[in-house]
């Protein structure tokens, strides 16, 4: 700015002193002519009023020339022709080599009458440009004419033009440099306003001018205390709204439920966390404008803000949406924005009600897997008591036998409802009471308490050959349960006369691994993925004709997750089965 409204100063005090130059040259010029003029006039009027009759022309000449000399400076050139023409008298020529002068311009006028003639024209006899006066002397009956160089004119002229010339030179160096001063003290605070202005465009509302002192112009003054007021006041709009949108983000965020803002563009101009965890997309509306497509993929979701911006209501309907973790079933709410009557975007609120829907699933199974466990021995027991009422003349050996197998049911039915409870209590996602034990001490307890079994399938139970102690920290009776399931179900279902080999561990990331190995018929790879769900059986009926529940797997996997660890399997078919524990203990 100091440059540009500089520069534009100078060019005007340039222009504005140019002009004044020209026209007081001019002026100058036209003031030397007359003064030329003047001089001749007055020179000849006072010859012919000064010059007596009886004075020869020589002495008047040279008093007249005398007194011009001393008073202009001037070389005066005296000239006497008589009326017909001829020279009578000249200062700087000899007479008798000069012309006949009748014909002159001025000498011509003065003749006809005019009282003063004058004429400017190239003197032959001076080699140079003359300004003629003439004048009539009827006293001595001769034109007198005088005459100046126009040189000297010139020459003048010059001397007063360089001494103005100068005295612009001057005011205009003095004007720059005052312009420069003045100039400096309007656009340094104007640049620092431009400077701060840009800043504040940027989004820096910590932009501010320096107090002004008192050398700066009263306005320039008011101008920055009121940028100033300015940006305190955009300043605090600012920290403000960032407030706000941090809290409102923040509440946002927290939502289990994804959000999304689309506009009427069908652009996404709002995305909460929960949204883009759900779909697997690290966008920013913020930066630029994703059409919602982008993220959900759902031309569904698309259609009902469209509906919503149309009908300008709010709609709610449920929705498959495929997400990161496969298909799951939304309850939407279409909620849309409208600011002076007009409808700018649509809210989207998606609630999951996936895991409703697979807990209602999960309820139903469940229940239908209990009834159905215990509607058999309960069946096989009231079979076997109806035919006990109506059968008094049974053998004894039969009734033992029925006796025997009504036991087994019995008991088979405890151990169902013992599973169910114990399920039912780990689901709780409680511990109960902590201890901290020797975990290799319990091992050895639960293979002393299974020994019977594994010699009833001449199985051999082996642990690992370390005397060292592994403390651990958490329930006792959950580590043996987890023990006991796995250890019993490597002796049930392994090979006759296997191994089962137990090892316990503490790995790098400081977690207890449980791991249980058996060498048996292992389990066939389609079934795998579902051996640690409720009631999953392999083969029911091998399982039931051993005694097993179906839960037993199942709760080991939920007590792994009750200590923050998981329960795995790794088994190829006809080499045998691995199930691995690892527990935060």
């Amino acid at each position: 700015m100091f440059k540009r409204l500089s520069l534009t100063l100078v060019i005007i005090l340039l222009i504005s002193m140019c002009v004044t130059a020209g026209v007081a040259l001019n002026e100058i010029h036209v003031s030397l002519r007359e003064r030329f003029r003047n001089t001749l006039k007055l020179s000849a009027i006072w010859l012919r009023e000064e010059w007596p009759e009886d004075e020869a022309p020589d002495d008047a000449a040279a008093r007249l020339r005398e007194i011009v000399q001393k008073e202009f400076e001037l070389p005066l050139r005296i000239t006497i022709i008589r009326p017909d023409g001829k020279v009578s008298y000249d200062n700087e020529a000899d007479v008798a080599n000069m012309n006949q002068h009748d014909q002159r311009p001025e000498v011509l006028a003065v003749l006809d009458g005019q009282d003063f003639a004058e004429n400017v024209r190239f003197s032959v006899s001076t080699g140079q440009d003359m300004m003629y006066g003439a004048i009539m002397d009827e006293t001595h009956d001769a034109v007198i004419r005088l005459s100046l160089p126009l040189p000297l004119r010139e020459q003048v002229f010059l001397r007063f033009s360089s001494k103005i010339l100068w005295v612009l030179v001057f005011f205009l160096l003095f004007s720059v440099g005052a312009a420069a001063f003045l100039t400096r003290r309007y656009t340094r605070p104007l640049d620092a306003l431009c400077h701060e202005a840009t800043r504040m465009g940027e989004g820096d509302y910590s932009a501010r001018i320096p107090a002004s002192n008192g050398k700066d112009f009263r306005e320039i003054r008011q101008l920055s205390t009121a940028f100033n007021e300015m940006a305190d006041s955009l300043q605090a709009q600012q920290l403000e709204m960032e407030d706000k949108n941090a809290r409102l983000n923040a509440i946002l965020n927290a939502m289990m439920d994804p959000l999304l803002l689309v506009d009427r563009g069908h652009c996404l101009r709002y995305v909460n966390e929960e949204a883009k965890s759900v779909f697997g997309r690290s966008i920013d509306p913020e930066e630029h404008a994703y059409p919602q497509l982008l993220l959900t993929h759902s031309d569904e979701i698309d259609e009902w803000v469209s509906r919503s911006i149309q009908e300008e209501k709010d709609l709610e309907t449920r929705l498959s949406v495929k997400t990161i973790d496969g298909e799951r079933h939304f309850r939407s709410q279409f909620s849309p924005i409208s600011v002076g009557g007009q409808v700018l975007g649509v809210v989207v609120a998606l609630h999951d009600l996936s895991a409703e829907e697979e807990a209602a699933i999960y309820r139903r199974d469940f229940a239908a897997n209990v009834s159905h466990e215990l509607k058999t021995p309960l069946t096989s027991i009231r079979g076997f008591l109806e035919t006990l009422r109506s059968g008094e003349n049974l053998p004894q050996e039969t009734r033992q036998r029925f006796y025997e197998i009504m036991d087994v049911e019995s008991i088979r039915l405890e151990n169902l409802i013992n599973d169910i409870l114990s399920l039912s209590e780990i689901e709780q996602g409680e511990v109960n009471q902590k201890e901290s034990f020797d975990l290799r001490e319990v091992v050895d307890e639960v293979l002393v308490l299974l020994d019977d079994k594994a010699s009833s399938r001449k199985a051999v139970l082996l642990s690992d050959p370390v005397d060292e102690p592994l403390p651990v920290s958490a329930d006792r009776d959950h580590i043996k349960q987890i023990l006991i399931n796995l250890i019993d179900n490597a002796i049930k279902y392994g090979r006759e006369g296997g191994r089962v080999r137990v090892s316990t561990q503490r790995d790098e990331e400081n977690q207890v691994v449980i791991e249980v190995t058996d060498d048996g018929p292992g389990i066939p790879y389609e079934n795998q993925k579902r051996i640690f769900e409720r009631f999953y059986r392999v083969d029911k009926g091998r399982s039931r004709e051993l005694g097993g529940t179906g839960l037993g797997l199942s709760i080991v996997k939920h007590l792994a997750q009750l200590y923050h660890g998981e329960a795995t399997l790794s088994s190829v078919p006809g080499q045998g089965s691995s199930f691995k524990v690892t527990l935060e203990i």
